[in-house]
């Protein structure tokens, strides 16, 4: 995972969020270092703030078996263990590989 930066992201194609029941997650956390889940969390309460203040949408990788997706959302909430988003999506954190704002 280390070859993917900011950059990579951004020229990923948007998955639709409706094609996210399709996908295959692992059953394990994708950040393996303490300090990539604190960022990952982090931005997550960051992305709650901007979307309570400004309903800005939050762009979110998520690993699949199949590989990295981006999603963009507006993340309403988190606990146990889910991201919530005005859609009403519920995504597991485990499987957030990434948090950012750019659009």
């Amino acid at each position: 995972m280390s070859s993917y930066t900011l950059s990579n992201f951004r020229g990923l194609p948007t998955t639709p969020v409706e094609d996210l029941t399709t996908l295959m997650f692992e059953n394990t956390d994708v950040l393996t270092h303490d300090d990539d889940v604190r960022v990952r969390n982090a931005n997550i309460d960051k992305a709650i703030a901007l979307a309570n203040s400004l309903e800005n949408t939050t762009t979110i990788i998520i690993k699949s078996t199949s590989g990295l997706h981006k999603i963009k959302v507006i993340v309403t909430g988190h606990n146990n263990g889910y991201v919530y988003t005005i859609d009403h999506l519920k995504i597991p954190v485990k499987i957030i590989y990434s948090v950012d704002f750019y659009t």
